[in-house]
C-alpha cells in the first residue's frame, strides 16, 4: 500500500514529503524535533487518488520517483533536488545553505522565519511555486 507521506527525521529536523501528483510534491520542513500538526493555509486540496511512486537509498541520498519526476534527499546536507526521470535538474536547494529556520518574534508571536536558497532551474518549461507558512 502506498503512503501518502513519507517522514524522513534529519540531523537536524524533520521533512515531510507528500506526493499530491505525479508532478506535485509537497515538502514541509522544521528544524524542531516535531512537525506541529496544523491544517496547511497554503495546501486545501485532499488529493484523494495517491499516485504511485517507489523510494531508494544509496549511501548517499534517500530518492523518491513518481511517474513524472523524481526528489532526492542528500542524507549529508539534508538539501532536496527535484529532478526528470532522465535526472535532468529541474530545481535544487543550495547544498550550503538550503533550509535556514531562525527564531523570531513577529506582532509579539513567536515564531521562525524561513530562508531557502535555490542553486538553479534549468528546465525552460518548468513552474515553480514555492509557498511558505
Amino acid at each position: 500500500m502506498i503512503q501518502e507521506e513519507l517522514l524522513v527525521r534529519l540531523d537536524t529536523g524533520i521533512m515531510k514529503i507528500i506526493i499530491c501528483k505525479e508532478d506535485i510534491v509537497e515538502v514541509r520542513y522544521t528544524s524542531l524535533a516535531m512537525l506541529p500538526s496544523k491544517i496547511s493555509l497554503v495546501i486545501n486540496n485532499k488529493w484523494e487518488i495517491i499516485p504511485q511512486y517507489t523510494v531508494s537509498e544509496s549511501s548517499s541520498e534517500i530518492i523518491i520517483t513518481t511517474g513524472r519526476v523524481k526528489v532526492k534527499v542528500n542524507k549529508s546536507t539534508n538539501s532536496n533536488r527535484f529532478a526528470d526521470l532522465t535526472d535532468a535538474l529541474i530545481l535544487a536547494e543550495d547544498d550550503s545553505a538550503g533550509k535556514v529556520m531562525t527564531a523570531a518574534a513577529i506582532a509579539g508571536i513567536d515564531t521562525y522565519n524561513c530562508e531557502t536558497l535555490f542553486q538553479s532551474l534549468s528546465k525552460k518549461n518548468s513552474t515553480l511555486l514555492c509557498m511558505v507558512q
